[in-house]
């Protein structure tokens, strides 16, 4: 899974250029698009996959997401409500696309690559919405 994951992240940087850490809980880097090292704290799971979380001292926002029964924590530079609004949107763009990675694997139906290319554009185009940039294509 480090492999897709690691996919998905880089695929949201080359769109959106926002770097991205995911950790599992028990605090081993799954993924990192930062090439550096990333801390993370301490996370109450519960609390965080009802909305993103701030940490003001290392100035990141973190949100979790579960995938395979196992709790994965990302996080992201900026505490903003613009920071905060993204991670919700790279939750719900990273549950999709194990998703698709593990169902395209398992039926052999689709290229995960060509999966993430399609979400990644969808993802594309939701930022620039979200950012009040209009789409011309």
């Amino acid at each position: 899974m480090e492999k897709e994951l690691f996919g998905i992240l880089q695929a949201i940087k080359g769109k959106t250029g926002i770097d991205i850490a995911v950790v599992s809980e028990n605090g081993i880097i799954e993924a990192n698009t930062y090439g550096k090292y990333v801390e993370f704290p301490v996370l109450e799971f519960s609390k965080i996959t009802q909305q993103p979380q701030v940490d003001e001292n290392l100035k990141k926002t973190f949100f979790g997401f579960t995938f395979n029964n196992v709790n994965f924590y990302g996080g992201i530079d900026g505490v903003s409500q613009t920071e905060k609004n993204y991670a919700v949107l790279i939750t719900s763009f990273i549950e999709i696309m194990l998703g698709f990675s593990i169902s395209s694997t398992a039926s052999k139906v689709s290229s995960p690559l060509t999966t993430i290319e399609a979400v990644s554009r969808s993802l594309s185009l939701m930022f620039k919405i979200h950012a009040g940039v209009s789409h011309s294509n």
